[in-house]
């Protein structure tokens, strides 16, 4: 009988407890509430971003944030219920579900979406390929009227910044930011979390001083410093490297390699050409040339007396001044290399013509006179067995043989000395800001290594017509050829014990490739030099990638690239946001640095049992700086310090 007594007591008072929620009329008067909770995933637990949430069919209505969070405060209501409802696209919709309010205070509603998926729920295979970007923002503005010592080695004082730099008394995330722009009339702010400051433009018109003084009126500031200007190191100050070679050069990535080394005069390429004009201002004197030879007229002074006929009226002095012309001297071109042993060697007349026993002799006598790179931009279609010995030779030798593959428009035909295995062929790039686009007269075919700058590419000039000595463009695979000679002469001031085949190996895994997969082709060879990768040797196989999720958390092992840059990565979740995120650590430190190569993409699983994910690696210091906080969040998941 107590029993009894105490369930039917016991069934009153839940009866009556709920009865706020039942009376319908709002007879309790207005109720103020908030309701918060979170939207997950059914296939995957994780927190689902940009999902609507509504009251009473739209009356209002928030959506969730990054981590599937959301959060109404100080509604209203007569009613003792109010109906509540979510919705995502992707999803399907769940029916509307009455929310208890008659007691007003915090309410908590928790919500579970299952995804409309067309390929089950089960783990995901991600595959694709990583590939290395290109066209780099080292140096964009860097200014020109500071003086060449300063142009590398600190910052430019001269331009006031025109931002700030804002130390808060608390914590960024909890400070009222927003009250303090617009106490300083401010439009344009960013919240830096990383180093717990705020970046704050200066408002137009207005001094740097005068904004500063403001700022620090604040009780809110603890301190405010302008946010200076910086320039990325080794940019040379060259007048035509800033109008005429910039795009070129940064699309091979050739800024950043400066960063590592500009050369050495230890190192000794011998331009194997026309001659030089060595009296150019921007070109060593005959004095500080490394001695060579001159095979046409039989003897040690291997000037080229100019062609008056042709523009490039010497072209042995075009192809040095690529490779290396004086840089960071305040006049001219800039070259690949900043410091080199140029070694002249004349085969071929001030009219282009020669004869291959020339050649052949002038190879042999760089190797034996301690050339460590050969350049040849030029050729024939005559195969020779005396030409094939000599670069035999000089490869046997451990000299470094690099030909251009020549301009005759061919598909599958490449010149000699270029067609031999122990050379490395370069076909023509045609535009910097799609440098796997081939220029129509380059050859392609088989033996074909990598392409270059080859269309609009400034360097030293001589007219005989008027006797000037200055600059002009020129275009062919030459000119692509001397860019290649170059960069393994900087590969070589930094590693000097590299073997002919260690380098021609390191240019074909470093190229820029297509990005679909693709490891050679008979136009592009393997790809377009990548200057920066190829000197530090920071093959695509050494980097790390990783799925991560909304929250940047985890959801997948890390893998590295095969050979040919393509990567799997198994059982990865469904979700409708997921991000890939990758590493190449450059310099093996184990930390993340401004050289390395860094990126991500992000992807949707949803749907599908396997996801194709193809994106490249940049330089880590040309992301902007937000995206260099959000990599370094992302890349803290992975383990990277």
């Amino acid at each position: 009988m107590l029993k009894r007594v105490a369930a039917i007591i016991m069934v009153l008072l839940v009866v009556l407890s709920l009865s706020g929620c039942f009376g319908g009329g709002g007879s309790g008067g207005v109720k103020t509430f908030n309701v918060l909770g979170r939207v997950t995933s059914t296939a995957t637990g994780l927190g689902i971003s940009g999902a609507t949430v509504s009251i009473n069919d739209d009356y209002v209505r928030t959506t969730t944030d990054a981590y599937g969070a959301y959060e109404f405060k100080r509604l209203t209501s007569t009613d003792n219920t109010v109906t509540i409802s979510v919705y995502k696209e992707g999803y399907y919709r769940p029916t509307p579900e009455p929310l208890c309010v008659g007691s007003g205070g915090n309410i908590r509603k928790d919500f579970s979406l299952t995804p409309i998926s067309s390929g089950g729920v089960g783990p995901v295979t991600i595959e694709g390929w990583v590939d290395y970007g290109y066209s780099e923002l080292y140096g964009q503005s860097v200014s020109h009227s500071v003086s060449s010592y300063r142009a590398w080695t600190e910052p430019d004082m001269m331009r006031e910044p025109d931002r700030v730099i804002v130390e808060l008394s608390g914590d960024v995330r909890t400070a009222g930011i927003s009250t303090l722009i617009k106490d300083v009339s401010a439009e344009e702010y960013e919240v830096r979390d990383i180093i717990n400051r705020v970046i704050i433009k200066v408002p137009k018109g207005e001094s740097l001083d005068d904004f500063m003084a403001r700022l620090m009126e604040s009780p809110m500031v603890r301190s405010v410093e302008p946010d200076s200007f910086v320039y990325a190191a080794r940019v040379p100050n060259d007048p035509y490297y800033v109008s005429s070679q910039r795009s070129w050069l940064q699309a091979m990535n050739l800024p950043a390699a400066w960063e590592k080394t500009t050369g050495s005069r230890g190192v000794t390429i011998a331009v194997v050409d026309t001659g030089i004009r060595y009296n150019h201002p921007d070109l060593p004197s005959k004095w500080e040339l490394v001695p060579g030879w001159d095979f046409v007229d039989g003897d040690a002074d291997p000037i080229d007396p100019g062609n008056p006929s042709m523009t490039i009226a010497s072209h042995g002095t075009h192809v040095a001044g690529t490779i290396g012309a004086y840089t960071n001297n305040g006049i001219g071109v800039a070259g690949v290399d900043w410091a080199v042993g140029l070694m002249p060697i004349r085969v071929v007349n001030e009219y282009g013509d020669g004869y291959v026993s020339d050649v052949a002799d002038g190879i042999r006598w760089a190797a034996d006179n301690g050339a460590d790179v050969i350049n040849l931009s030029l050729g024939g279609y005559v195969e020779s067995d005396t030409l094939r010995g000599a670069v035999q030779y000089a490869y046997g030798r451990g000299v470094i043989v690099v030909a251009a593959s020549g301009n005759e428009y061919y598909s599958n035909k490449i010149a000699y000395p270029a067609a031999y295995d122990e050379v490395i062929a370069v076909g023509a790039s045609y535009k910097p800001e799609s440098p796997l686009t081939v220029a129509d007269f380059s050859n392609g075919g088989d033996g074909l290594d990598i392409i270059a700058p080859g269309v609009g590419v400034w360097s030293t000039n001589y007219n005989s017509r008027t006797r000037e000595l200055g600059y002009e463009s020129a275009e062919g695979t030459s000119m692509a050829c001397s860019h290649v000679a170059g960069a393994v002469g900087l590969m070589l001031a930094r590693n000097p014990s590299l073997s002919p085949f260690e380098v021609r190996r390191i240019l074909r895994e470093t190229a820029i490739r297509p990005g679909n997969g693709q490891v050679w082709d008979s136009r592009q060879g393997y790809g377009f030099i990548n200057a920066y990768a190829a000197v530090t040797q920071a093959t695509l196989d050494k980097a790390r990638l990783m799925v991560l999720d909304e929250q940047l958390k985890p959801v997948s092992s890390i893998v590295v690239p095969g050979s040919d840059r393509r990567f799997t990565i198994n059982d990865v979740p469904q979700a409708n946001r997921l991000y890939v995120f990758g590493w190449l650590d450059v310099d093996g430190s184990g930390v993340l640095d401004a050289g390395d190569y860094t990126g991500w993409v992000e992807i949707s699983t949803y749907g599908s049992s396997s996801v194709d994910v193809s994106f490249r690696l940049w330089v880590h210091s040309t992301w902007s700086a937000s995206d260099q906080e959000f990599i370094a969040k992302g890349l803290k998941a992975m383990g990277v310090r």
